[in-house]
């Protein structure tokens, strides 16, 4: 009887990113990192980049992580340590054809993350890009988001880069492997099925119960914080059946300029990010003739993790949602609404608690059903995820840093999206901007790009109070 060495087994949360991939949909998502000329004319090469992330792979735990499954999917699959990872095959390069412009470095992304990765090995790849613009480098960072959230992916980097914030010191470790058979997998799981099914009724109660919480904990009058799960929010363009492509694109927003309109109105960065988000989004609804009265739904995910937990790697994190107030034509008032809405998320004892998180758990049905509660989803009506968007931020690295020398000039995220749920904008908050990635459905926003000089017009009408700002929007 074979035994493994098992890390841990995944939580519901990291599943379900597994769960969701039926070759339309991917748990890949990814990071650019880009990285100035070299002053001395150098340039980087594979064997480099190979040769910084073997000697770091002790401390990096998800690059030694290798998927599990319990026999008959009976329970949610385990993290064992790889017995080999082969470097050669997880790290490898790319040149880019020449005068390449950021939307080519974008598209190349956008294949790239949606292309499988074998699940017999860690589900990670770093890609050496060769030829951005600028003479500039590129370094991509991709991962399924079954072993790490946006949090635990800049840990990594923290990892992986040379400058003032990589961590030093004895190799990281996820908590003592034990060895486990197959046999005894299944056995758990066949409890835990046992056990989710009679507890159903007692995390309806408790559902309904946080639901009444958060409703009575909203304003009498003003917008509403936070959405109620049963409410069905508009639908847009990107709320649609998912195709197989991914559109990409990104950009930077200075931080200096953003605290300058939060201090002005009295609100808090996040406030201002979401804002601007809005005011873009609500330009791509009136350019394909969508825009509604009413707000959109966005949501939100919150990280769990205390301030001394950074090296916990895995998905920690929880979700809410919000009203996302594209309806408002006045950027002024659109923040204040924004900031309205999100006080929910500002109040930790208002919000979801750890406790109620790791409960998902037991209240998410086994593998063995999950596929065909997701056939059964995919008939239904796109709507039943209740929300239009995503919309996160991540913190990065506090100080500027360098790879193999190199001074990383931007740090961009290609997130998630999901059947249904066909934009994200996730930003990486490194060297004094805000850098955003909007990751989208190729199907319904192929205009990703659009979506990006929109982010700069709202970003600029904010800056000026108003003062710039189009005629039609």
């Amino acid at each position: 009887m074979t035994r493994r060495p098992v890390v841990r087994q995944l939580t519901a949360a990291d599943a379900q990113f597994l769960s969701r991939e039926d070759g339309l949909q991917s748990g890949n998502v990814a990071i650019l990192l880009t990285l100035a000329p070299a002053p001395d004319g150098g340039v980087l090469g594979l064997e480099d980049v190979r040769d910084r992330v073997a000697a770091r792979l002790p401390q990096i735990p998800p690059f030694r992580w290798q998927l599990h499954r319990v026999p008959l999917e009976l329970d949610h699959p385990y993290w064992v340590e790889a017995p080999d990872v082969d470097v050669a095959h997880h790290v490898r390069e790319t040149q880019l054809p020449p005068l390449s412009d950021a939307e080519a470095v974008a598209a190349h992304v956008a294949r790239e993350v949606v292309r499988p990765m074998d699940r017999s090995r860690p589900l990670w790849e770093v890609h050496l890009m060769h030829g951005l613009p600028d003479g500039e480098t590129g370094v991509l960072l991709k991962f399924h988001h079954a072993s790490m959230d946006g949090e635990s992916a800049v840990e990594v980097i923290r990892l992986l880069v040379d400058g003032p914030s990589r961590r030093v010191g004895p190799p990281a470790v996820a908590g003592p492997a034990r060895r486990s058979s197959d046999v005894r997998m299944a056995g758990h799981g066949v409890f835990h099925c046992v056990a989710r099914l009679m507890r159903l009724p007692e995390h309806r109660r408790a559902d309904l119960g946080i639901r009444a919480h958060a409703k009575g904990s909203q304003p009498e009058a003003g917008p509403q914080p936070v959405v109620d799960g049963t409410a069905i929010p508009p639908t847009t363009g990107f709320n649609g059946s998912p195709s197989a492509g991914r559109a990409f694109a990104y950009g930077r927003l200075p931080v200096s300029k953003i605290r300058e309109i939060r201090r002005r109105h009295g609100f808090t960065t996040n406030d201002v990010v979401v804002a601007i988000y809005a005011g873009a989004v609500r330009r791509w609804l009136l350019a394909h003739d969508e825009l509604v009265r009413s707000p959109l739904v966005t949501m939100l995910p919150l990280s769990t993790r205390a301030n001394d937990r950074r090296m916990v790697f895995g998905n920690h994190f929880y979700c809410v949602l919000a009203p996302f107030h594209t309806e408002e034509i006045d950027p002024i008032e659109r923040l204040r609404l924004t900031h309205d809405s999100l006080r929910f998320t500002r109040d930790p004892g208002e919000a979801l608690s750890d406790r109620y998180q790791s409960d998902l758990d037991a209240r998410i049905i086994p593998p063995i059903l999950d596929r065909a509660r997701q056939t059964l989803r995919r008939r239904a009506v796109p709507t039943a995820d209740r929300k239009n968007l995503i919309v996160s931020t991540v913190p990065g690295p506090p100080l500027p840093v360098r790879f193999a020398g190199a001074v990383v000039t931007g740090i961009y995220p290609c997130s998630i999206v999901l059947d249904g749920v066909g934009l994200n904008i996730t930003s990486i908050v490194y060297g004094g901007h805000a850098h955003y990635g909007i990751a989208a459905d190729e199907g319904q926003v192929p205009d990703a790009w659009r979506v990006a000089d929109w982010i700069q017009e709202s970003f600029d009408e904010l800056a000026t109070d108003g003062a710039i700002r189009p005629a039609d929007v």
